[in-house]
């Protein structure tokens, strides 16, 4: 880079050459993370430029620099000023991505809807929508969110444009209580919807349902997408959840007849912690932690290895030490302490006092 600018001191300052020569001082600049240095070799290129696409080509630099140096409302304006004297639509998404970038969401929404009303066929038409919905769940205006979240829920939408308003719509329902998930996704549902996308938006309701926990709501849900689709490899989640349901309605005898099917067709770490929770409901705690133990024999899933030690100390089961050596192989940063602090307990009980000291001393110097 320094070899370059001393190069560009053998090119001479006249009208010929003053454009070019601000414009790769500039980049030689912002290669190098010398933004301040750049923009000003831009500003210089844009004073000195001589035609429309020399001083569209230095306002462009200029706007794409001021976004690095997180300047956003600056480089919005820009970019409005490029989109006013040159029409093209990736101006007016990057005045708006600015705009959003700088949390001056109202001005996105203008520029988003600028961009929707003008380019009702561009390329990030959707995505602009997307961007207006996100702009009003910032402003804490969810149910104007929420509308434009549910506008996208289309089966022919973007797959990523899809995801994320689901998200957006169930965060804004969890904003406002006024809000009806549930019922907004129902109103998106048409008779000739297709199954994968019946099944994408009841995947969420159940999902919805189990963070709120509305356990009727889920079996319900759950058996009406077994009779629309007895044949979906979802199926095997749906009942999990299926199960816990009727665990925490009390029905036990149901979710134990759906934990053995869902056992007997797969063996899976999750049925089985599941499983272990009904256990544990009815006051089985020794079968519990036989299922914990099984299912940590699937996975390496952190909070199912932790349950298993916690209930392993409660019982002070005599393999403890064993499944607790075995879970340190693979536990990272925080897990780790908290395994250390259940190896403490069991100690405690155990009367290896002296063991439970050096653990202690351990975690006292721990950074979590």
């Amino acid at each position: 880079y320094d070899r370059s600018l001393l190069d560009l001191n053998n090119v001479p300052d006249t009208e010929d050459f003053l454009f070019e020569k601000s414009i790769i001082t500039g980049n030689n600049h912002f290669a190098r993370g010398d933004y301040l240095q750049a923009l000003r070799s831009f500003d210089n290129a844009t004073r000195v430029s001589t035609t429309d696409e020399q001083w569209e080509d230095a306002i462009l630099r200029q706007a794409r620099t001021l976004y690095q140096l997180k300047e956003y409302r600056e480089a919005t304006n820009l970019y409005q000023r490029l989109y006013q004297r040159s029409p093209d639509e990736q101006y007016l998404l990057m005045a708006a991505t600015a705009a959003f970038t700088a949390e001056d969401y109202r001005g996105a929404i203008q520029y988003y809807r600028q961009y929707i009303d003008t380019y009702p066929y561009g390329e990030q038409y959707y995505q602009a929508k997307l961007h207006i919905a996100d702009s009003h769940y910032n402003l804490g205006e969810y149910n104007n969110a929420a509308l434009g979240y549910q506008e996208l829920i289309r089966p022919d939408m973007d797959r990523t444009i899809l995801h994320n308003s689901l998200n957006g719509l169930e965060w804004s329902a969890l904003q406002d209580k006024e809000i009806d998930f549930t019922g907004l996704l129902d109103e998106v549902i048409r008779e000739d919807s297709p199954q994968e996308f019946i099944l994408v938006l009841y995947d969420r309701k159940v999902k919805y349902y189990h963070s709120q926990r509305k356990w009727n709501e889920i079996v319900n849900t759950v058996r009406f997408v077994e009779q629309i689709a007895p044949d979906s490899p979802d199926l095997y989640d749906y009942r999990r959840r299926m199960a816990i349901a009727y665990t925490n309605l009390g029905q036990y005898e149901d979710a134990e007849r759906v934990f053995q099917a869902l056992n007997r067709e797969k063996p899976d770490a999750f049925v089985l912690h599941a499983w272990s929770q009904l256990d544990l409901a009815r006051q089985n705690k020794n079968s519990a932690l036989t299922r914990m133990q099984q299912a940590t024999q699937l996975t390496n899933e952190s909070r199912i290895w932790l349950d298993m030690l916690k209930l392993s100390v409660e019982l002070n089961n005599t393999q403890f030490r064993r499944d607790y050596d075995r879970f340190m192989t693979f536990a990272r940063n925080a897990e780790r302490e908290q395994a250390m602090l259940l190896l403490t307990e069991w100690n405690l009980q155990n009367q290896n006092y002296s063991d439970a000291l050096r653990t202690i001393n351990t975690l006292l110097e721990s950074s979590y």
